[in-house]
């Protein structure tokens, strides 16, 4: 799917968050692909970015719901993100059915939640209770995420509009709006003091040419450093490579990884190798193709 995947921090535990084509919303450890848990949010794929703020994850579908028992499409959901095996509704800090956003991911200003629609509308939410502030309409088509910079909301639709908004206390008030030239499918980013928006004649820059950006002095602090020690138990060991392709004869040395239940490697420890099959194996993991078998 277009679902690009999420790293968060929850409880001190790093989860990797990402939409599937099977339509779950899956969590998932970083290095070792263990499944925390799964919801399922949709009956079909999942192609919104989710978004995670303090321990909540943040995402929009816009397919038929996960329950088969109700035919609505689309829908608005925060989760708890430090839930294990499989999350239900019931589970859910808030949800908001007929939202049919799947195209981008939510935007987080302050406490108030920014969604767009895949036909541009926009919906704001309160974030802790999924009350409606503002529905507000801002155009046709919106596949693109929504930008916040320099105190604006950088918004545009797939035909080339752009959109300058300004958070108020009652929505949203119009800063300015303008027609680039070609469509818009990607999102806007900024950089360096900078807006950047590709099109599909483009690509804009907008900003001053001898501006210099303004740095807030806040410390960037790295998820990795707020992980739990999770113990030395190992709950998982990996054989690296875990696939391979090799040729009649050919050696390919293997190495273990071992992992405690937080997902966590630790350190190294000897293994023994054996194996089930063609060719040989040494006890220290070089592992020898038979010369005469074709597949292996």
């Amino acid at each position: 799917t277009y679902s690009t995947p999420i790293l968060g921090n929850f409880d001190g535990q790093l989860l990797l968050i990402v939409g599937a084509g099977d339509g779950g919303l899956y969590a998932m450890q970083p290095r070792t692909g263990q499944i925390a848990w799964k919801y399922q949010l949709s009956r079909r794929g999942v192609n919104g970015t989710p978004l995670i703020d303090k321990g909540t994850v943040y995402v929009t579908q816009a397919e038929e719901q996960g329950d088969i028992k109700d035919s609505s499409m689309g829908l608005a959901v925060a989760l708890p993100g430090g839930k294990k095996g499989e999350v239900k509704d019931a589970d859910a800090v808030w949800r908001v059915r007929e939202i049919v956003a799947g195209r981008n991911q939510p935007l987080l200003i302050g406490d108030r939640l920014y969604v767009v629609d895949d036909g541009a509308g926009l919906f704001i939410f309160d974030s802790a209770t999924g009350k409606l502030i503002k529905k507000q309409k801002l155009g046709t088509v919106m596949r693109g995420s929504l930008l916040y910079a320099d105190g604006k909301i950088y918004a545009c639709e797939a035909n080339g509009r752009c959109w300058v908004l300004k958070p108020s206390a009652k929505g949203v008030d119009i800063v300015s709006k303008v027609q680039l030239e070609g469509e818009i499918q990607a999102s806007p980013i900024v950089s360096h003091g900078r807006i950047y928006i590709t099109t599909t004649d483009a690509m804009f820059c907008i900003g001053k040419k001898d501006g210099v950006p303004k740095t807030t002095g806040e410390k960037i602090i790295p998820l990795a450093s707020l992980e739990k020690n999770g113990g030395e138990g190992v709950a998982l060991v990996q054989a690296v490579p875990v696939e391979s392709l090799v040729r009649p004869g050919e050696k390919i040395k293997f190495e273990t990884r071992r992992f405690n239940a937080a997902g966590q490697r630790l350190g190294a420890a000897p293994a023994t190798f054996s194996v089930d099959g063609a060719g040989k194996v040494s006890t220290d993991g070089v592992y020898v193709a038979d010369s005469g078998a074709a597949h292996q």
